[in-house]
């Protein structure tokens, strides 16, 4: 990936696919199982994911994703 990057690199300017960005950056499929299926024990069930699963969104409520994940969520308005 650097040698693209690289003015000097034979392989400068040979950018990547799609398909090989994905390849490069999608989690294993283990990994993507242990997420939902714990994300499914507590009870979040509306998520979908990308196509290469590199981003899992759900849709939760706030309490309920601050009790996940031991975080405390507050909403900020500037007023200028």
């Amino acid at each position: 990936v650097l040698a693209t990057s690289d003015p000097e690199s034979m392989a400068y300017g040979e950018h990547l696919t799609l398909e090989q960005v994905n390849e490069l950056i999608a989690p294993a499929p283990d990994s993507v199982s242990v997420v939902m299926s714990h994300l499914e024990s507590n009870n979040i069930t509306d998520c979908e994911s990308t196509s290469n699963h590199d981003f899992i969104k759900c849709l939760t409520t706030v309490t309920h994703a601050e009790n996940l994940l031991s975080a405390k969520y507050f909403y900020y308005k500037h007023l200028k």
